[in-house]
Order: structure tokens, then C-alpha cells, then sequence
């Protein structure tokens, strides 16, 4: 399954297959839970930042995370 961030939420929709929405990273977000469960978050051109995990830190430290950017 899939889920976008603010700034990529125009790169999915909801009619691609195994979209999930859009993952504020703000505290009480519908989709943590379905993150948090995940054996491994592969980020494609996401900002590593505060503004995108500062409410769930443990999301890039519980489980491993492969960050994938042009940078």
C-alpha cells in the first residue's frame, strides 16, 4: 500500500491501485497506525524533516527505512 505526504499527495489518487490517503505526519493522523505497522517504509522524494514525522519519530526509528531522493 501506498501513502503520499502534503507536498506529493498529486502524485497518487485515490483510484491507483492500493492507495491508503495522505500521511500529515501531525499527531492523531488516521494513517500512523497503518505506518506504524510496517515492516519497512520505503520514502520516495519526501523531505526528511520535522514538518513530515515530528509527530511520530518512531516511525523512522522502529522499523528499517530506505530513503530514496535525487539529492
Amino acid at each position: 500500500p501506498c501513502v503520499s505526504t502534503l507536498l506529493g499527495r498529486g502524485v497518487l489518487t485515490a483510484k491507483d491501485c492500493l492507495y491508503a490517503g495522505v500521511f500529515t505526519g501531525a499527531k492523531g493522523d488516521p494513517l500512523a497506525e497503518f505506518l506504524l505497522q510496517s515492516d519497512l517504509l520505503l520514502v520516495c522524494g519526501a523531505i526528511h524533516s520535522d514538518s513530515n514525522f515530528a509527530g511520530y519519530p518512531q516511525l523512522l526509528t522502529e522499523r528499517p527505512v530506505i530513503w530514496w531522493d535525487e539529492q
